[in-house]
């Protein structure tokens, strides 16, 4: 692999500035511990589900970030059009990078574990909280990431 200059993989320069692959990049699925993670989750949710109750009802603000989270993955937002790039945020005004960077995956893996996370700390936080403090809570754990 080339480098990008400071010791960075060629591949991520390009995946970086936009001449890389589109995510959602491959998974191996033959490689057990993807299935792991992704059976692990599924568990998980289905846990929380049958002990808790239908998720619409108890918790719809965070079905609706779990909903903007899988919209922005089957649309393959691209790393370098969402992601967080820090020039292009202090230099370029590009401060929507700061919020849209949390909805960029890499993979189903990664978009998974981080869904069922989010619907395990939703079930949780958001009847106490309420939709609006839940609302804010997210964007500023985006925004701070």
């Amino acid at each position: 692999l080339g480098t990008g200059g400071i010791g960075v993989p060629q591949a991520m320069v390009d995946i970086v500035e936009g001449a890389g692959p589109v995510f959602p990049a491959d998974v191996p699925l033959e490689d057990p511990g993807v299935w792991r993670v992704l059976l692990a989750a599924a568990a998980s949710v289905y846990s929380d589900i049958h002990h808790k109750g239908d998720p619409l009802r108890r918790c719809p603000g965070t079905v609706l970030l779990i909903a903007a989270n899988i919209g922005a993955f089957t649309h393959k937002l691209r790393l370098y059009a969402w992601g967080l790039n820090p020039s292009r945020v202090l230099e370029g005004g590009q401060v929507y990078r700061m919020l849209s960077s949390a909805f960029v995956h890499v993979d189903i893996v990664h978009l998974t574990s981080n869904m069922a996370s989010i619907l395990h700390s939703g079930y949780s936080l958001e009847p106490s909280w309420g939709h609006y403090r839940l609302g804010v809570e997210a964007a500023a754990a985006a925004v701070a990431s």
